[in-house]
């Protein structure tokens, strides 16, 4: 930006600013895409399930960006040139079929199902074979991925500002959750009158009971452990463990990295 000439109070004339044009891929303007069947790494057979998250993506996929090749021609260029669609998740595979379709962009993906589904996805550059685009959803169930879909598609046709953005944002997660899991759980601290405890339980696809059920009786055995050895009470532990389990309150609860993590407050016992 520069200043207007001879003005001594140093105002910026905002006139000569110009807003940079939104691009995806460096490029302004829609680009013409095409959306080929997810793979599936299940040890069932689910052919069809590649293709229903292929379409669920599709359909949430910004048209300010893209202009979509539908569905039947992409099967029309593969049965013509006789390639499976289930095998067409390597670049270079997808570039193939990208440059026979003349498209500028493909969006590649896998659906993996174990104790987790996990849904990865990427946009390539059908000329250069460069990734623009990646992200993934993971859930416990299909059924209830609907939501983190929608937001991948969010990801893959996404600005290139935004998505720096998102990228920035991703790592510095990726960061703190790195710290975290360096940090030795249980934490117990005496704050006052009370116990503060610190604990942390895998998910490991759990029922959110469960997940609680193990935090609190963790706290109880933590909460008479530290009564006996630290205070030197010499009441039962099972007793120890009942007045716990009656005056524990939960102060905060996050989950970051497959781990739920849960800050309890027990009042402790006059000696």
């Amino acid at each position: 930006m520069s200043r207007s000439a001879g003005n001594s109070a140093g105002h910026v004339n905002t006139n000569t600013t110009q807003k940079l044009p939104e691009t995806f891929g460096g490029l302004a303007g829609r680009h013409t895409v095409a959306v080929l069947d997810f793979q599936v790494r299940a040890s069932d057979n689910r052919t069809n399930l590649g293709k229903t998250i292929a379409e669920r993506v599709r359909s949430r996929l910004s048209s300010k960006w893209f202009q979509l090749m539908e569905r039947s021609q992409i099967a029309g260029i593969l049965e013509e040139h006789d390639l499976q669609a289930s095998g067409l998740v390597s670049n270079d595979m997808g570039r193939k079929v990208g440059q026979l379709a003349d498209v500028s962009y493909l969006v590649l993906g896998s659906v993996t199902m174990g104790e987790n589904v996990v849904v990865d996805a990427r946009v390539v550059d059908v000329s250069t074979g460069e990734i623009l685009r990646q992200g993934s959803a993971t859930g416990a169930s299909l059924t209830m991925m609907a939501p983190d879909l929608d937001a991948l598609a969010i990801v893959l046709s996404t600005s290139d500002s935004v998505y720096q953005v998102y990228q920035e944002r991703k790592q510095a997660a990726g960061r703190k959750a790195a710290s975290e899991s360096l940090r030795q759980y249980p934490i117990v601290k005496r704050e006052g009158d009370d116990l503060v405890v610190e604990i942390r339980v895998a998910l490991r696809n759990k029922r959110e009971t469960t997940v609680y059920a193990e935090a609190r009786q963790k706290l109880r055995e933590l909460y008479a452990a530290y009564c006996k050895d630290e205070l030197g009470l010499r009441l039962p532990k099972s007793e120890l463990m009942d007045d716990c389990r009656k005056n524990a309150e939960c102060e905060d609860v996050s989950t970051s990295g497959g781990f739920k993590k849960m800050t309890f407050r027990v009042p402790l016992p006059h000696n």
